[in-house]
């Protein structure tokens, strides 16, 4: 794919997507099709706590259209807003260290002149991470490069990872408790999803993950399906995992609504290819940011839990910033 095609994609008036999974080629198509659910062939996009629609890779041509298919950008976070967030969940968790919520914030910056190169330098930048571009009607133009797998899938075989805890890449020493115990709740939470679903988990080793310039708790998980598995099912009750909403879930979800100012759209969804034979590779929606007609939205968010300190909550969220920021002063 050239650096053009994402430019031609967006001056057109059709849904289109674009990615480069680690390791992987870029990967890329258009259509004016959608279709609800997960679709062999297609490019399936969820929502944060939406159901999935497929993008369905169609031979039209990419002709120039005054269809305004952009949407409605959210407003800045001042600090002063997030650390006030942050207090008031701190409080409502009254104490309990087995419990947490992720705050998200937005950031508001120039938009690059072409998306087409933004992509091209994110997988340049972040070869571990999937790169990933795409438009889908009434819910915008999103571009990133998340480092977080949601679920995978290779026959009978499913993987997944239990991703949480964030420092500064590079830090030197062990992980604090607070950072410990916020990724072994993603790794419980996919262990007994895992149960739920028929599926003995295979829980690996926890080690340390570079993503740009943080680094993040890392547990790989697998497993193998049981007869007659419904991914569609499965996913629902999947997404969000503790490491995008928190836990317990409701708990966290309500904390979340009552305390974040702006609708997340697309942010803490999810995205990827799904083969003609079933398999899938699905990656959530962070590191990103949701491009309007001048500027685009960074969304950036950091788990909560009592322990938390609003100033270094804030901070952590600037470092995940850079991923993108970083990105940008490059176009």
């Amino acid at each position: 794919m050239d650096t053009e095609w994402l430019d031609k994609a967006e001056e057109s008036g059709l849904n289109f997507y674009a990615f480069r999974l680690p390791g992987g080629d870029i990967e890329y198509g258009a259509s004016s099709m959608l279709a609800p659910g997960l679709v062999p062939g297609g490019f399936a996009v969820a929502p944060w706590l939406g159901l999935p629609v497929s993008i369905l890779p169609s031979e039209e041509e990419m002709i120039p259209c005054h269809t305004d298919m952009t949407v409605s950008l959210p407003d800045s976070t001042s600090r002063e807003a997030h650390e006030e967030a942050v207090r008031s969940v701190v409080s409502a968790l009254g104490g309990d260290v087995n419990a947490k919520a992720v705050i998200s914030r937005v950031e508001r910056a120039i938009r690059p002149s072409s998306l087409g190169r933004l992509f091209s330098i994110l997988c340049q930048c972040y070869p571990g991470s999937a790169v990933f571009c795409f438009r889908i009607l009434n819910g915008g133009t999103w571009i990133g490069a998340s480092p977080e797998l949601l679920l995978r899938r290779r026959g009978n075989e499913i993987e997944t990872l239990a991703l949480a805890g964030t420092r500064r890449a590079g830090s030197r020493g062990p992980w604090d408790a607070k950072n410990l115990r916020e990724q072994q709740m993603v790794t419980d939470y996919i262990s007994a999803w895992m149960q739920e679903e028929d599926i003995d988990p295979e829980i690996g080793e926890r080690e340390t993950r570079a993503a740009g310039p943080v680094e993040h708790l890392a547990t790989a998980i697998h497993g193998r399906l049981p007869l007659g598995w419904n991914p569609e099912r499965a996913l629902k009750s999947l997404a969000p995992t503790p490491a995008l909403g928190g836990y317990p879930k409701n708990r966290a979800l309500s904390l979340i609504k009552q305390n974040e100012a702006h609708h997340r759209g697309y942010y803490g969804g999810w995205f990827g290819p799904v083969r003609e034979n079933g398999d899938f590779d699905f990656y959530v929606n962070l590191r990103s940011m949701l491009a309007g007609e001048k500027e685009v939205a960074l969304f950036v968010g950091g788990g909560i839990t009592s322990e938390s300190d609003p100033a270094a909550e804030w901070e952590e969220t600037c470092l995940k910033a850079r991923t993108m920021k970083m990105a940008l002063g490059d176009c």
